[in-house]
């Protein structure tokens, strides 16, 4: 993706703890190489799950030092208390995890996660949730996986709320002071 964007022209950089190129530096957002207010925008898509609680805490400050003023950054993070998983906790006493624990070790509810943002002054401007698991519609995904793709199209439009869903876009703002 940065690669791309910056052949487009973009002025991009990337940051990963496993890939490293041209474009994309070998780095650890709980410790960015970058300095304060230096970025108008950052994106950690599908990051910020993989760490456990105490490196979340450091990233999330990590993210509000390096944006400048007004700055945003797109979080996408999963959601350990979608619908299915609750109700899966109600009826069997386990959740539904969005990934394995030693790939997931801050799985958290989406609540908890917009209220570590909160604590580090990122407003939240928005979260959309993506792919909510309606437990029946999930139930027949898993039986039927085939042959009820037509019902994903039509619940994954549904305005349902981002509890609700497996996957959410959160983006948020650094405050102008």
């Amino acid at each position: 993706l940065v690669e791309d964007y910056r052949e487009k022209g973009f002025d991009i950089v990337g940051l990963d703890m496993n890939y490293e190129s041209a474009y994309v530096n070998r780095g650890d957002l709980t410790k960015l190489p970058f300095a304060n207010e230096s970025f108008d925008l950052l994106t950690a898509l599908d990051v910020i799950e993989h760490l456990d609680f105490e490196q979340q805490e450091r990233a999330f400050a990590e993210i509000h030092r390096i944006l400048r003023p007004g700055g945003r950054a797109l979080l996408s993070i999963p959601n350990l208390a979608h619908i299915a998983s609750r109700v899966s906790f109600l009826l069997a006493g386990r959740l539904l995890r969005t990934s394995t624990i030693d790939r997931h070790k801050g799985d958290r509810p989406i609540q908890e996660y917009l209220g570590l943002c909160k604590k580090h002054h990122l407003e939240v401007m928005s979260c959309k949730g993506l792919f909510p698991t309606l437990p029946v519609l999930a139930a027949l995904t898993c039986a039927w996986p085939d042959k009820v793709v037509w019902l994903h199209r039509i619940y994954n439009v549904l305005p349902l709320p981002a509890s609700y869903c497996f996957l959410n876009m959160v983006e948020v703002r650094k405050s102008e002071t």
